[in-house]
């Protein structure tokens, strides 16, 4: 009996410095999501291959601790209705660039993620793409993301996207399933595809339309959802826009939907906030002519954390973006040495 009460008092001391612990200022308010991707981006197509890249990716590493690098591989056509997407020998990355860049993300221990990007030379957004023959438009997309399959494959790629944010082609769900069908014997891993954020109810529907989710590993989603409608707000309205945002949706009830339909773990593929003024009413436009804010970026992330972090079946998010060379932008999406990043690195680097 004395040695019942003992262990009894023992376990409640642990289980009280436990709690002393956890309410340090500075200690993890919860466990880190077990998929953390950051944007490793190249304007140019020979970044990859940039003298940099070593130490840029050490960097990422030690300050925002990530477990995947995301990759992307930029693709084109010529107009918003041909149906001509292709690599670009000149404009899109050579196969030894991307090999040279997965080779050192692997070296450090980290995972890779590989995204072929649809940009059309007539400046149409990918995701308003209306190709003529939309039969010719698959089989050439197939070709490109068979291409990519193989390749990632050899080089142990974790993770492929088949796309993402192409809205107007997603209703094509046959297309779909069949290119999924053909990439499975070819990439082993986990393949994903990320659709785009949605502000109302029809473009929820369409998503949650997509009977082709049910052939992936994972839903992915491009999260730049419009949360308030005012500049600087608090980290509790913050919060409460993903239960309610700018477009009365809720956000949270919408994603277990999607996942409870297809009962498959969730992942923001894209996701982040610049640092100006207003960055949470309009996260998407990167042409927004607002003021910097590094505190309304850092609040944004923080109220993200606390909403996200233990949500059951998120699996975690891919975190836009650092280019080539880390350069920092007084407005832009990368957070080293701002005010988000130790927002970024409290909850996941364990020091």
């Amino acid at each position: 009996m004395h040695k019942f009460c003992r262990s009894v008092g023992w376990l409640l001391a642990l289980s009280l410095i436990a709690t002393l612990i956890g309410s340090w200022p500075g200690a993890s308010q919860s466990a880190p999501f077990s998929l953390r991707a950051l944007w490793y981006v190249s304007p140019q197509p020979g970044g990859y291959a940039g003298a940099t890249l070593p130490d840029d990716l050490r960097t990422l590493q030690r300050r925002l601790c990530p477990t995947h690098i995301l990759l992307t591989v930029p693709i084109y056509q010529g107009t918003k209705t041909s149906e001509d997407p292709r690599r670009d020998p000149v404009r899109t990355p050579s196969d030894a660039a991307l090999q040279r860049a997965i080779a050192a993300i692997h070296a450090l221990g980290l995972k890779t993620v590989l995204l072929p990007v649809l940009f059309v030379d007539d400046g149409t957004w990918g995701g308003a793409i209306a190709p003529t023959n939309v039969s010719q438009w698959f089989a050439r997309w197939r070709e490109v993301v068979l291409y990519y399959a193989r390749f990632a494959q050899t080089l142990n790629v974790d993770v492929l996207l088949i796309a993402a944010e192409l809205v107007t082609m997603q209703r094509y769900t046959s297309e779909w399933e069949r290119l999924i069908r053909e990439v499975r014997p070819v990439f082993r891993n986990r393949l994903s595809y990320s659709a785009n954020w949605w502000y109302d109810r029809a473009g929820f529907q369409t998503v949650l339309n997509m009977s082709q989710w049910a052939l992936l590993d994972y839903i992915g989603v491009t999260a730049y959802f419009e949360l308030t409608n005012k500049n600087d707000p608090t980290v509790a309205e913050l919060r409460g826009a993903w239960q309610r945002d700018r477009h009365g949706q809720n956000i949270l009830s919408d994603l277990d939907a999607l996942r409870q339909r297809y009962n498959k773990p969730l992942v923001f593929w894209e996701f982040g906030y610049q640092s100006r003024d207003g960055t949470n009413i309009y996260p998407w436009d990167y042409l927004k002519a607002t003021p910097p804010d590094e505190q309304e970026q850092a609040d944004a992330y923080q109220a993200f954390f606390e909403v996200f972090s233990g949500r059951s079946g998120f699996l975690g998010f891919g975190l836009f973006a650092h280019q080539v060379t880390l350069p920092k932008d007084a407005f832009g999406y990368d957070v080293l040495g701002k005010l988000a990043e130790p927002v970024i690195a409290q909850r996941h680097c364990r020091r």
